[in-house]
């Protein structure tokens, strides 16, 4: 979302007004310490379904002329421009699925071997390392899916690769990747959206059909592409299991 303003006298605050509980907004300023504002780009990089209670396995679908919306005054008393995001007519759809249960066979804190900081002309992988989990599903049914959570931003234009995060002050611009296989595989398993590697958007159906109980095996492949910094980089990925 971008907006441009004329005038060198507009202010613009954003935040974040519910429906019931405390409107939470942050003012716009410059690193000069200005507040005067000619233009600003909001970038939502994902959304988010929450259930309050008991929620039943099914598929669910925003409500009919229902919309999510962000708004934008420049100043206190100026008109408000409204912008839709998402809404009922973009057929957007939230699957709900049991959960299975998931026991780590393998050390959850995985450490990869260090590797050299250089400019690496194309994806490059550089480790791997193997998840093994225990899966117990007392409702087991004909589909199994393993969905992959990342806590980290995906790469550009890939839904399979995780960028690893730094707590470094230096400007890093390139970051190292994680990409999750279910099989080893060579460097072409960088290459964004490759076709065997796990999809980290949506989930991702397994050859497993009405198993109660079975062990999963994931890689974790470590990957570079461009000039990777001398740094320290971590990064989390969520497990589950979930059946249809």
């Amino acid at each position: 979302m971008y907006n441009n303003f004329s005038s060198n006298s507009d202010e613009l605050s954003w935040g974040l007004l519910p429906r019931q509980g405390n409107s939470n907004f942050f003012s716009a300023r410059y690193v000069d310490g200005s507040d005067k504002v000619h233009s600003l780009t909001l970038t939502i990089s994902s959304y988010s379904a929450y259930a309050i209670g008991p929620l039943e396995a099914g598929e669910y679908a925003m409500r009919d002329d229902s919309k999510f919306y962000a708004v934008i005054r420049t100043s206190s008393g100026s008109f408000a421009r409204s912008k839709t995001l998402l809404s009922s007519a973009d057929n957007v759809n939230i699957k709900a699925l049991k959960a299975c249960d998931v026991i780590p066979q393998t050390s959850t804190n995985i450490q990869f071997p260090t590797q050299i900081a250089k400019n690496y002309a194309t994806p490059t992988k550089l480790a791997d390392n193997l998840a093994s989990i225990s899966v117990n599903c007392p409702y087991a049914n004909k589909n199994i899916y393993l969905t992959l959570s990342p806590f980290n931003n995906l790469v550009s234009g890939s839904e399979t690769g995780m960028e690893l995060s730094t707590s470094s002050t230096e400007n890093i611009t390139t970051l190292p990747y994680v990409v999750a296989s279910l099989k080893s595989a060579q460097s072409n398993i960088c290459q964004a959206n490759a076709q065997e590697a796990l999809r980290l958007v949506g989930s991702n159906k397994l050859a497993q059909q009405n198993m109660k109980s079975f062990t999963q095996n994931i890689i974790f492949n470590l990957c570079a592409n461009g000039n990777i910094k001398a740094n320290k980089y971590t990064g989390a990925i969520n497990v589950a299991i979930l059946i249809e």
